[in-house]
């Protein structure tokens, strides 16, 4: 007599349970940008295997600290923010935040990093506090260009190799695919506006 099999799946879980309030910010903050493991077309899982490592190459990148040939380890957002006080000096924080594009809040973490390593001073000017170089921040500033054209000056001369026409198939195609990506961003973030709303 044969012994019946034992079922080993466990029972479904409930998919469509009510989600809490701000769990759009929650999913958007663990996105993370790796390469594709779903099936696709062969071309397209190349194209988009070679975009999504040359993504996450360029993630990494800025998820490093720069030194900028001294000892002071700088991360993206110290240096965003440095590289506006240098460009123009007596900036407050909203002028900053709004050349970045960030909260103030982001802006207020960054220039207290900023500030404890001696590279920004805060000062209260009329009914504002206003950030400008340090000497040791100015030094710095100096520097930055110059290191960031070094380290990318592979990339650089890699895209100086193609010619004009090249380069205008290659920038049109980049463009493109950018707006059918926000489309595609779009598309994913109706759920969750309802989300929200619930």
């Amino acid at each position: 007599m044969m012994k019946k099999e034992k079922k080993s799946k466990k029972p479904a879980e409930k998919k469509n349970s009510k989600k809490k309030s701000g769990k759009k910010k929650e999913i958007l903050k663990t996105a993370e940008v790796k390469p594709s493991k779903t099936k696709a077309p062969a071309a397209r899982i190349d194209l988009q295997a070679a975009l999504s490592e040359i993504a996450a190459q360029y993630q990494m990148i800025e998820s490093l600290p720069r030194f900028y040939g001294g000892d002071i380890p700088l991360y993206l957002s110290e240096t965003s923010a440095l590289r506006v006080i240098g460009t123009t000096p007596g900036l407050n924080l909203t002028a900053i935040a709004t050349a970045l594009n960030v909260s103030k809040s982001a802006v207020s973490k960054s220039t207290s990093k900023l500030l404890e390593k001696g590279l920004v001073t805060k000062e209260r000017s009329l009914r504002e506090v206003i950030f400008n170089l340090t000497d040791d921040g100015q030094a710095l500033y100096s520097r930055m260009k110059a290191d960031e054209d070094h380290l990318f000056e592979g990339v650089d001369s890699l895209i100086g190799h193609l010619n004009s026409a090249d380069k205008k198939v290659i920038s049109n195609f980049l463009t493109g695919l950018t707006g059918e990506l926000k489309k595609i961003i779009n598309k994913l973030k109706e759920p969750l506006e309802d989300i929200d709303e619930k």
